[in-house]
């Protein structure tokens, strides 16, 4: 408790340097309409010698699906908080470009009329998006992705000049109108030296840029005009989209935002579901605005009442996690579910947690599509700051997994206050597996259970229960 307390602390006294007093926001949003500008599109041949940047992903063109991409271009604008909690332009439409991967069904009769819109991550400074899950894939899902930050189309020119080199995030201010410390993140989350290498935001760009490029994209494609990226699509689709990380903190923030009162032509929402992944509170509405405190209560979500948000974080992220935690609203086909994950870690790697994102995006279109509300996960148990644990090491409550239930270590979430906290794995002795499970067998059989039961409870797909017995056939477990 008092490594939180410290931290708490510490962080107030960095903000106590501020002079900017942070406007009343953003529960209930005021404001006139934001209509959506309209983007365009020009495809970037892929051939031989010039191909996307990214990830190795799926196979593609095995699943019956086609990659293009684009560069789009337009007008977008700046915002800031006004005074009344809503937003204001900050500064009036000015020219951008960013890229778009689309990654679709080769026969448009084998879409499920999905489209999820994904924001590809810039924690590392690079824009290498895997692209579509396999659980997409397998739904017949469109998935689309944009770069996100001028510090990654920086990354996409330099690595290849000649395919990227339109990709413009300009600052419209003059130079000597921008901040001293640009950066879209609070400045409390910087670690290190306080210089722009370590913000990834520079004067000469804007990152607050994002919010109007994330808007324009996904009603472009909720809108008639999609059939120029997606041609053969002409059902109107759900929109769903996605984030991890520095993605899902711009996603809250957009939520908190734009979702009220950045709207269809018909007044209806641009996004009906949101996934929001291992992000816990807001990011910067511009790259020299104010920071709310980890603490301020504008950071929880503003639940929307017409789209349906699933907010997912790890237990590294519960050092901020715990002050935005709120409960549960479920209204026919809209509202707000939290699932803190017991034991997993911010970058994912002390068990498979893919699988239990899949379930849980399946979960969200069948919300949205169908009205059938998800299963509902409880809170990691706390006692002030203080998360609670077991015998084994292991916190109490949360969303569980056989990991946790039928464990063979001590899965330790939270090591540090970092983005990229990868947790800590801490294998039990033979002997004390001995003493859980008398054979091999036996604890593969209160596993194997265990993933069943969150398979009856749609906690996991078929699939993702099948990665995870597989997985523990791994496990040593003496004979």
């Amino acid at each position: 408790m008092s490594g939180t307390l410290h931290r708490r602390r510490g962080l107030s006294a960095i903000l106590a340097l501020s002079m900017a007093v942070a406007p009343a926001a953003p529960a209930a949003l005021a404001g006139e309409l934001i209509s959506p500008l309209t983007p365009t599109f020009r495809n970037l041949p892929i051939t031989a010698t010039s191909k996307p940047i990214r990830d190795p992903g799926e196979d593609l063109a095995k699943a019956g699906y086609v990659e293009e991409e684009y560069i789009m271009s337009g007008q977008a604008r700046v915002f800031d908080w006004a005074a009344d909690g809503g937003v204001k332009v900050m500064v009036p439409p000015s020219p951008y470009a960013t890229r778009v991967l689309v990654h679709r069904p080769r026969d448009p009769a084998r879409w499920s009329g999905n489209i999820e819109v994904h924001i590809n991550n810039s924690s590392a400074r690079h824009d290498h998006p895997r692209g579509i899950s396999a659980y997409a894939l397998k739904n017949g899902d469109v998935w689309v992705g944009f770069t996100s930050k001028g510090i990654t189309a920086r990354d996409l020119q330099k690595k290849d000049p000649a395919r990227y080199g339109d990709l413009n995030w300009k600052n419209p201010l003059p130079l000597d109108k921008t901040c001293k410390d640009p950066t879209i993140g609070p400045m409390w989350t910087r670690t290190g030296d306080y210089s722009n290498k370590d913000s990834s935001s520079f004067p000469e760009t804007e990152d607050g840029l994002i919010y109007d490029i994330y808007g324009q994209l996904a009603a472009f494609l909720k809108g008639p005009g999609r059939e120029k990226l997606l041609p053969g699509f002409k059902e109107t689709p759900k929109l769903f989209t996605t984030g991890v990380s520095q993605s899902a903190l711009l996603m809250r923030t957009w939520i908190n935002a734009f979702h009220s009162n950045y709207r269809m032509p018909d007044g209806g929402p641009i996004f009906d579901g949101y996934q929001e992944i291992v992000g816990s509170l807001m990011y910067r509405i511009n790259q020299c605005a104010v920071d709310f405190l980890p603490w301020d209560p504008r950071n929880q979500i503003a639940v929307p009442t017409d789209a349906a948000v699933i907010n997912m974080f790890s237990e590294s992220d519960m050092w901020k996690g715990l002050y935005s935690r709120q409960p549960d609203v479920i209204k026919g086909r809209s509202g707000l579910v939290t699932y803190e994950m017991a034991g997993s870690a911010h970058g994912g790697v002390l068990y498979p947690r893919t699988g239990i994102e899949a379930a849980a995006l399946h979960n969200l279109q069948k919300w949205v599509r169908e009205g059938v509300a998800p299963p509902r996960g409880q809170p990691i148990k706390t006692v002030y700051t203080q998360m609670q644990r077991d015998w084994h090491g292991n916190v109490i409550g949360g969303l569980r997994t056989p990991y946790l239930d039928v464990p063979v270590a001590t899965y330790q979430g939270t090591i540090a206050p970092q983005a990229s906290a990868p947790g800590k794995k801490t294998p039990f002795a033979p002997e004390k597996l001995k003493l859980l499970y008398p054979s091999r067998d036996a604890y593969l059989a209160k596993f194997d259970a265990e993933v069943d039961r969150m398979v009856r409870e749609r906690w996991l797909l078929p699939e993702g229960a099948e990665q995870m017995k597989a997985d523990a056939r791994k496990a040593p477990i003496p004979e």
